[in-house]
């Protein structure tokens, strides 16, 4: 069972490519004498190959072992495409018909027909088994077919736009590039907080706007460049947003097929790429020395140079890398007991803006290995959203100061960003990442940490993050894509119950009274009772419910879904008379910004639960299974149905039926974390020193010691003496 909060991913932007500048992920890593040959390495959510090149190209290590993980298959599809190509025989880097067709693949909407004719190629081996070199897929039969399926689907795609007219494969790219304006211009509309248009249609007129100010975001970059150096960038950025594409202006021009691996349906013109993404940002910022300004395009040439660099280191130590693909969710594979697997460094791009870095941090303790060196790196770009400086973004985001942080959670930042400045310059704010490396923490060994007011205060701020009625901090991203929030809608009373429960394995503690003082609202008591029940190792149910069709055709559901903002859905338990008033009252309220569940008497939340969507072979979905753990003894059986809602508006979606009605199964799966047994240290002298108490703050730790002598020391058998130390944190 995971911890994240149910967000319909499918309607999220689409990320072909990375949005942040690529990185060497070992570049923090200390390499000593126990480091073997091979380094474990897992991008967790990953999105594209460019960390890999950049690492592998860095020649850190003998052997690399990568692992990457998705949910979706057509990004996988894509990644593996790309390997295909790099690592070919007959791909060279210095041939520029070889890298214009990478470049084509990787970053166009559109290509020339000899672009056209060699993906095709290319797709005719991936169809036959040729899979590129080093790689391993897990799962292999059922995850191979979802990933053929998107090979497939592009197949069939490029072989009708090939047999079409010009006229009609332009009339089609004409369509599409229309769709991408208009979402340009909402993108810009919402980065702005501009009134969003509800029909999403928009004037023409703001088009150039829009694009200009995407293209003045990435020439702010360069700055220190000459304004005649400058202004070229931004030529060649309005260029590039203005068409969606970008390649040499020498090379061929006859643009009039398009690249199905950027649409998420090739059979319909939709269009669903991040409006601000641009080839460029992961290249970003470009020193001297990598800025090709010897003709025009500096932008396209400095970054092909850099590329195709990269790409030839990798293909140098071909024979040193080994890749694995996951198809899995992140957070499922992130805190799976099925695999011992560990790793020695874990990315996780800019997935904490989407799960929160709360349920990441928590995460990484099963996954992060167990040594000095080993590194867990995080990076947002919606921090800002938080806080005006990195400091006020983590402890905002784990509920603690940061000096504490290393107890609560197990991990240490190892960069210091209490020394770093707070938000950029407004100009420049669409680019800046905030990049953070993580370490594990020393671990206590013969101290427990006593219950203090800092530990009090830890647990109350957490369970109001985890713990969401419905109204208070939520309502500042209530009209905002759920990404803003910077993935702290994800909190649920399963991420409280981790958090809390990981710490108290970790360093021990009797804290039971401090979580009994929380009040915790009604309607989560069972979920809490299911909670510590299945903690407590007694007996857990987990009821399924299959819902017919898509349960998201919901009238007021699909306006969401036209503004791409990715429903944030709440499973509530409702008495069955309360139902039907549920979804009279909903558009009246909704209208009126009002949540109608937090009216229902007796209504339960259950916000921890899994959706398994099943779709048929033309991608349209069949059926959709609900399913929730319950305690044993919950008493609701034949009293209660169980509602989808839409959290931030409180649009209830489908009903799922009665309680009574489920499916129901004994859940075997055992809980992550177990209480702590105190390691009892033997006393080897007739001198015994124990710790009675360790209160810790954000500034020091307080610590209480007894010292008991055992002998006849002065006529006396024993004597305690009792001392109180404060050690200062540094």
């Amino acid at each position: 069972m995971i911890p994240t909060n149910r967000i319909q991913s499918q309607i999220h932007p689409y990320y072909p490519y990375r949005d942040t500048f690529a990185v060497n992920v070992l570049e923090n890593y200390k390499f000593t004498e126990l480091v073997g040959d091979e380094v474990k390495i897992l991008f967790l959510g990953c999105v594209d190959l460019r960390n890999i090149l950049k690492t592998v190209s860095a020649g850190n290590v003998e052997h690399f072992q990568f692992h990457l993980n998705c949910s979706s298959p057509l990004v996988l599809a894509r990644n593996m495409l790309i390997l295909k190509i790099i690592t070919s025989q007959d791909f060279d880097t210095k041939n520029d018909e070889d890298v214009a067709f990478l470049w084509d693949v990787w970053y166009n909407m559109d290509w020339p027909e000899q672009t056209q004719h060699r993906f095709k190629l290319v797709l005719r081996d991936l169809l036959d088994n040729d899979l590129p070199l080093n790689i391993t897929i897990t799962n292999d039969s059922q995850s191979l077919e979802n990933i053929r399926t998107v090979w497939l689907s592009w197949w069939l795609f490029v072989g009708l736009t090939t047999l079409e007219s010009h006229s009609a494969r332009k009339s089609l790219l004409e369509k599409i590039n229309e769709e991408r304006l208009n979402y340009i211009v909402e993108g810009w509309r919402q980065l702005h907080s501009k009134d969003i248009n509800p029909q999403g249609i928009y004037s023409k007129s703001l088009i150039p706007e829009a694009v200009d100010n995407f293209a003045f975001h990435l020439d702010s970059k360069f700055k220190h460049l000459g304004d005649a150096t400058r202004k070229k960038v931004h030529e060649e950025a309005m260029r590039f947003f203005s068409k969606g594409s970008c390649r040499l202006r020498n090379g061929n021009s006859n643009d009039a097929f398009v690249n199905p691996t950027m649409m998420l349906d090739p059979s319909t013109p939709h269009w669903n790429v991040a409006p601000k993404l641009s080839p460029f940002d992961s290249f970003l910022p470009l020193t001297e020395e990598e800025l090709d300004m010897s003709e025009g395009e500096i932008l396209i040439r400095s970054c092909q140079k850099i590329l195709t660099t990269q790409i030839a280191g990798y293909r140098s130590r071909l024979e040193t890398v080994k890749i694995v693909f996951h198809l899995e969710d992140p957070m499922k594979f992130f805190y799976s007991d099925t695999t011992n697997l560990t790793f020695d460094v874990i990315d996780c791009s800019s997935l904490s803006d989407t799960v929160g870095l709360l349920n990441l941090i928590v995460g990484s303790s099963k996954k992060l290995a167990d040594t000095p060196e080993a590194i867990f790196l995080t990076e947002s770009t919606n921090w800002q959203n938080l806080s005006i400086s990195a400091v006020e973004y983590v402890e905002e985001a784990l509920c603690s100061p940061l000096s504490m942080i290393p107890t609560l959670y197990g991990l240490k930042l190892a960069n210091h960003i209490e020394l770093g400045s707070s938000l950029p310059t407004f100009e420049c704010f669409l680019l800046y990442s905030n990049k953070l490396c993580w370490r594990k923490a020393s671990p206590f060994r013969n101290v427990v940490p006593s219950p203090s007011p800092e530990m009090s205060r830890w647990f109350q701020e957490l369970a109001k993050k985890c713990f969401i009625v419905g109204e208070g901090w939520t309502d500042k991203f209530r009209n905002e894509n759920p990404k803003k929030s910077c993935g702290m809608l994800c909190y649920t009373p399963l991420s409280f119950s981790y958090a809390v429960n990981s710490m108290i394995q970790r360093v021990g503690g009797d804290f039971l009274k401090d979580i009994e003082k929380l009040e915790l609202p009604s309607i989560f008591r069972l979920t809490w009772r299911t909670f510590e029940s299945w903690k407590n190792n007694e007996i857990v149910m987990k009821f399924s419910a299959v819902l017919k069709g898509s349960p998201f055709q919901n009238f007021l559901l699909k306006e969401l879904i036209e503004l791409r903002k990715p429903p944030v859905l709440r499973l509530m338990l409702i008495p069955k008379n309360e139902v039907v008033h549920c979804y009279d009252q909903s558009i009246s309220e909704i209208r009126s910004q009002q949540r109608p569940w937090l009216k229902i008497p007796n209504a339960h939340v259950i916000e921890n639960f899994e959706m398994d969507v099943q779709k048929t072979s033309d991608g349209n979905i069949s059926k959709t299974v609900v399913s929730f753990l319950l305690v044993s003894n919950h008493g609701i059986e034949n009293t209660h149905c169980a509602v989808l809602f839409e959290l931030m508006t409180g649009v209830p979606i489908v009903n799922s039926g009665l309680v009574s009605a489920m499916r129901v199964t004994k859940y075997d799966h055992s809980f992550p974390w177990n209480s702590r047994v105190p390691t009892v240290l033997p006393h080897l002298s007739a001198v015994r020193m124990d710790v009675n108490s360790c209160n810790e703050d954000p500034y020091q730790y307080a610590v209480e010691i007894m010292i008991e002598c055992v002998g006849n020391i002065s006529g006396k058998n024993s004597y305690i003496i009792l001392r109180r130390l404060f050690i200062e944190k540094r």
